[in-house]
């Protein structure tokens, strides 16, 4: 029965995994499909396909038909990658993939890799300079210099930072204090960080039994016993894509066994009925797939907790346990794993998700609870608090 509990948990969490899998892999290439990333080359051609940058000089678009053609600054003249616009732009006498920021009288541009430093241009009378670490000084005062020439006074001089918002701060005060406000465009943004508190609860259903080292029978096991997890979990990061969900929970876990060996002599036996609360801490790490209406996702990550209100019920047969035993075996930390994969639904109500949770936990007890630990199948309902 314990091999075949195990075998079957296991199983299923790969089978619900790949079900996973494969419908975000069909839903990504839905959503590549209504909106793909596209080049425009010199001769004003729309090329659509999946836009790679390599460097500010190359760039790599690939389709369904090919494995990948690269293309340099003197190719094409615009990319589109994930929502952000790339131009072709001349930075001292070389030509450069530059990802506009703002557009205006002045220009704001960066350039950024995963592997690389983030980079930053200004184009001001129509050359783009190279804005580094240690000129950055220099053209903020002046900057803002020139607009104290211009008696500028209701706008507030930002704070010079080397940095994209303190760049874009700077640059939308001066087109505004040259009277260009009104025409510049604002073309990126970078995202917050986004805090979305959630509630959750669920069903659990738990298999404990004793570890190899324990010096009770480790093949005796405990009966499945229901319980109940409820939570709230904060999403650390972007809807899509890798995120962080601490968070704060309560469970409770049931669980019975009868004629446990007792190692005093080869008759002592005792039956064990548990009624355990948690207040435990989960750390997931959740990767969600792309999706219009759902969002498919995995999740993965340590849990700790520690028990209170724990009710054990033990009946020994053949022996008496002595005075003050019960307050001496009793449940206490709890630490383990956490994996799940469930489904997101972005349009109902403020966001709600079903979840399958599997769990394997340790306990830190003493006495006959000692090298106990179980695992657990939750099926979990979640609700945003906010959109």
């Amino acid at each position: 029965m314990k091999i075949l509990f195990e075998s079957n948990l296991i199983n299923f969490f790969k089978i619900i995994t790949f079900a996973v899998l494969i419908t975000s892999s069909f839903n990504a290439q839905g959503q590549e499909n209504v909106k793909q990333d596209y080049i425009v080359s010199i001769q004003g051609d729309t090329l659509r396909g999946k836009v790679k940058f390599k460097s500010d000089s190359q760039l790599i678009l690939s389709d369904a038909n090919s494995g990948g053609k690269t293309y340099g600054p003197e190719e094409i003249k615009a990319a589109y990658d994930k929502g952000n616009y790339y131009s072709v732009e001349n930075v001292m006498g070389t030509k450069k993939f530059l990802h506009q920021v703002i557009i205006g009288n002045t220009s704001l541009y960066q350039f950024k890799l995963p592997t690389s430093k983030e980079q930053f241009y200004l184009k001001l009378n129509d050359t783009v300079l190279a804005v580094t670490k240690n000129l950055f000084p220099g053209i903020s005062n002046f900057l803002v210099s020139q607009c104290k020439e211009t008696n500028y006074t209701t706008g507030t001089v930002p704070n010079l930072n080397y940095s994209l918002s303190g760049l874009s701060a700077l640059v939308i005060y001066y087109n505004t204090c040259k009277g260009f406000g009104d025409t510049q465009v604002v073309k990126y943004v970078p995202k917050k960080i986004q805090l979305k508190p959630q509630v959750y609860l669920g069903a659990d259903m738990s298999r404990f039994k004793y570890g190899e080292k324990s010096r009770n029978n480790a093949e005796d096991e405990f009966e499945t016993g229901l319980g109940f997890v409820a939570g709230v979990s904060v999403k650390l990061g972007n809807d899509t894509g890798l995120s962080f969900r601490p968070g704060l929970q309560f469970s409770h876990k049931s669980a019975s066994v009868k004629n446990l060996p007792v190692p005093i002599n080869n008759t002592t036996t005792v039956d064990l009925a548990l009624s355990v609360n948690f207040i435990e801490v989960p750390l997931l790490f959740r990767y969600s797939f792309k999706g219009k209406n759902f969002r498919p996702f995995i999740a993965l990550g340590p849990h700790v907790g520690t028990a209170f209100l724990s009710d054990i019920e033990r009946t020994p047969h053949r022996f008496s346990y002595y005075e003050g035993y019960e307050e001496d075996s009793k449940f206490e930390m709890k630490y383990g794993i956490l994996g799940e994969a469930g489904v997101y639904f972005n349009d109902i109500l403020k966001g709600m998700e079903v979840k399958l949770r599997a769990e394997k936990s340790y306990y830190e007890n003493d006495m006959d609870l000692e090298y106990l630990q179980n695992s657990s199948l939750q099926l979990l309902i979640g609700f945003n608090i906010n959109k």
